[in-house]
Order: C-alpha cells, then sequence, then structure tokens
C-alpha cells in the first residue's frame, strides 16, 4: 500500500503543481516559494541553523483556523524561550496569517509534499526534534520518516470525523501504520479518540483533552477595537456571515434581502473564506449597496452589504455584529469554528453541514447554544425573529458564553501532556 501511495503521489504531482498554477492566475501567492513544497529552501528560510542552538519544534498547520487554534499553544511555547519554531502551512492564506501575527518570532516555510526523498530532504535541512500536528494533517511518509529518525510526532487537538474515518479506511494497512508512528494523540472528543483507535492508533498513546479552540483569548484592546467600529454603523441589526463557501453566499444575499425587507437599513457583514473570490462573490450581490473592507470606505446608513476581501480580522466582526452564522454549512463543506462568536456572547446560526465539528455542534445544540437552519428561508426567518424578540437572541448568547467557559482548559491538559516531550527533556 505505501508503495501504490507513493507511485500515486508521482503521478499527481505534476497536476497538483499545475492546479497551484492556475489557481495563482486569482492568487499569486499559490506560483510563490512552490520550491518549498519539494524541500528546496532559500538562505533567509535556513537562518535559523546559524543564529540558535536551541531544539527545533516543526507544528504543522494546514490553514488558517488549524493555526489560529495553535497560536495560544504557540505563545506558551514561545514564552518558555527554550527552543525555537517551525510553523508549517499548506494553503497562502495560512501562510500570510502566519506572518502576520508572529512574524520574525518563528520559522515559517510551506509543509512539504509527501513523498519520501522530499521529506528527507527537509528533515535533513531543519533538523527538528519534535512535530506537532494540528488537528487532522497525517501524512503517511512525514510520520515515518520522523519515527525513523527517533523524532517523536504528536497530534494536537486531534479530530476524526465520520466522513474522514471512512477515507482513511479505505486506505487499510497504511492507515494503520501510520497510526503505529503516531507517539500520542491528543483529542478533541472521546468520539474522535474512537474512530482514530479503531483506525489502528495503539489506545495506549491516545489522551482526550478537549479542544483548544475553547481556550481563545480575546484581548481589552480588541474590545475596544469592536466597540468602536459597531459605533461607527448606524444599522438596527448587524448580521455577520463568516467563513463562506461557493454556493453558500448566493443563499446568503437572498437571505438579507428577506431580513431587509422586515429590517430596514439591516447591514450583512460578509467573509468569505477565501478573500480572493472576492469578485466572484461581489458579483453576486446586484441591485445592492456594497463597500469592501479593502477600499476602506465608510460604511453608511445606505450600505447593504460590507464585504470583508481582507485575511485575519473575523474576530473583530464577530465582536462587532449582533448575530453571527458560521459558514462551511448550507453547503456540504462541514462547517467551521462555532466557538468563535460565542465566545463574544453573540446568538450563533449554523446550516446543516456540521460534520467537521459534529461533537461541538451536538453539544452546542444540546445546551440551547446553537440554532441550526436548512436554507436561506429559514436563516432569515431566525433572524427577523431575533430583531423582534431581542432578548430571546441575547439570551442564547449568554448560553453561548457559558458553554465556551464550560470548555476552557483543553491547553493546559495539552501543555501537560506536552511536558515529555519539550525541551527539558528532548
Amino acid at each position: 500500500m505505501r508503495g501504490l501511495y507513493n507511485a500515486l503521489w508521482l503521478v499527481a504531482l505534476p497536476f497538483i503543481c499545475l492546479r497551484l498554477l492556475l489557481r495563482s492566475r486569482k492568487q499569486p501567492a499559490y506560483r510563490q516559494r512552490m520550491a518549498e513544497r519539494f524541500g528546496f529552501y532559500s538562505r533567509a528560510a535556513l537562518a535559523h541553523r546559524a543564529s540558535s542552538q536551541q531544539p527545533l519544534i516543526w507544528l504543522h498547520a494546514v490553514s488558517v483556523g488549524e493555526f489560529l487554534a495553535a497560536l495560544p499553544l504557540i505563545e506558551h511555547l514561545l514564552a518558555r524561550g527554550d527552543c525555537r519554531l517551525l510553523i508549517t502551512t499548506t494553503t497562502p492564506t495560512g501562510s500570510a496569517q502566519v506572518q502576520a501575527k508572529l512574524g520574525a518570532r518563528v520559522q515559517h516555510v510551506y509543509a512539504p509534499y509527501d513523498l519520501p526523498i522530499i521529506v528527507k530532504r527537509f528533515l535533513k535541512q531543519y533538523q527538528p526534534r519534535l512535530l506537532l500536528v494540528m488537528e487532522t494533517e497525517l501524512w503517511p511518509n512525514i510520520l515515518r520518516a520522523c519515527r525513523q529518525r527517533n523524532l517523536a510526532t504528536v497530534l494536537v487537538n486531534g479530530r476524526m470525523s465520520v466522513r474522514s474515518a471512512r477515507g482513511y479506511r479505505r486506505l487499510g494497512s497504511l492507515t494503520r501504520s501510520m497510526l503505529a508512528d503516531v507517539s500520542q494523540a491528543l483529542v478533541q472528543y472521546n468520539a474522535d479518540g474512537k474512530r482514530l483507535v479503531d483506525l489502528g492508533l495503539p489506545q495506549e498513546r491516545l489522551q482526550v483533552c478537549g479542544s483548544v479552540k475553547f481556550d481563545i483569548a480575546i484581548s481589552e484592546s480588541l474590545r475596544v477595537e469592536t466597540q468602536t467600529l459597531r459605533n461607527q454603523w448606524p444599522h438596527p441589526l448587524v448580521w455577520v456571515a463568516a467563513s463562506t463557501h461557493p454556493g453558500e453566499e448566493q443563499q446568503l444575499v437572498d437571505a438579507h434581502k428577506q431580513v431587509r425587507q422586515q429590517v430596514p437599513g439591516a447591514l450583512l457583514v460578509l467573509v468569505p473564506r477565501h478573500p480572493e473570490r472576492s469578485a466572484e462573490v461581489l458579483a453576486l450581490c446586484q441591485n445592492m449597496a456594497v463597500v469592501t473592507r479593502s477600499s476602506k470606505s465608510a460604511v453608511t446608513a445606505a450600505t447593504d452589504v460590507l464585504l470583508v476581501d481582507t485575511l485575519g480580522e473575523l474576530m473583530l466582526f464577530y465582536g462587532a455584529a449582533d448575530i453571527a452564522f458560521v459558514g462551511g454549512s448550507l453547503v456540504a463543506h462541514g462547517g467551521h469554528n462555532l466557538v468563535e462568536p460565542a465566545v463574544w456572547g453573540k446568538p450563533v446560526l449554523s446550516g446543516p453541514h456540521v460534520f467537521n465539528f459534529a461533537t461541538m455542534a451536538e453539544e452546542m445544540t444540546a445546551a440551547q447554544a446553537l440554532t441550526t437552519v436548512a436554507d436561506a428561508n429559514a436563516l432569515a426567518q431566525v433572524i427577523i425573529d431575533w430583531q423582534a424578540q431581542p432578548e430571546a437572541a441575547q439570551a442564547q448568547g449568554n448560553r453561548g458564553l457559558q458553554f465556551a467557559e464550560a470548555n476552557r482548559g483543553a491547553l493546559q491538559r495539552v501543555l501537560m501532556a506536552l511536558a515529555p516531550y519539550l525541551p527539558n527533556t528532548l
């Protein structure tokens, strides 16, 4: 199976590169630093070897969501002062977030493609002492190469949806051998752990820690910024539709038109998951007054939609809105992080497709902290109802905040589990 897997990688690699080039027509970052994906790095990217002898921890977070979930852990590791961090991502948006939030405090490159010769080159260049993998980014050759080098690998904030487990199960022995190479799996929920064990993870290497997404902190400066922003908007109702995907934005625009019929002057803050799609999303907002965030134009009472075509500001808009809809859920994408608006005490809405966050969604629903809608009509009706009954919206927002607070503590459990692998014992 491993030989077949590697052969498929070799066959697919030219098409993967072609896809990156095609995507780069809309987002040039996809054709930049492509050599890093093959294990070739600039002198600047390797400068750490001359600047410090501290052990290097490699943390892989595929994109924005995984990186933001890892940020509290990263800050803790940096505060220790006894190690260096190399952060890898797969997407340019993830890369941009690493550079924007951490800058020169960490090393950052794109993750190597999962072929033995590329992985070997990467490990030889960087020589990490520990690999931390966020959520579900499990790659057979990376894990095998780390094990061959006696390099511990820890899955952090691990999750395994029913759909993902079904896909891994098709790989049979390759999945079992891959999970046998994992040193420790720190997972979010019992259900995630059970699926991993069923797939081949040794039971003794499993620990349920909860989700570190609950340990998100809102700074006082951010609270002030959100209040200032909300005060600038003269609209009677502001709702945010966050992390949206193709096929979803049209439904959200249709829902907003219905909302405005009952709540004149309502504002939709529309935040596509991938900002490079902003022109495509803008075209959907026909006969509506739209302001793009990047234009820095004023949002006035006449504005129908604020289209957020920038990165890294989602928490700001969650805080400034009255109601939050979490996208990737009206289409079969699997949903996104439901906790981020909940920690602001905002009433949270979602579509039915939340298989990537199934347990979290179930628990929030049971706590009456999440309302699920089937389509645009249902979404519009809930927003209209909440505007007419603000005490009901506020009550759900309060339950969401209580739910988030009750589930804090995963980060501390993760840090305790990582203690044997950190520099004083490396």
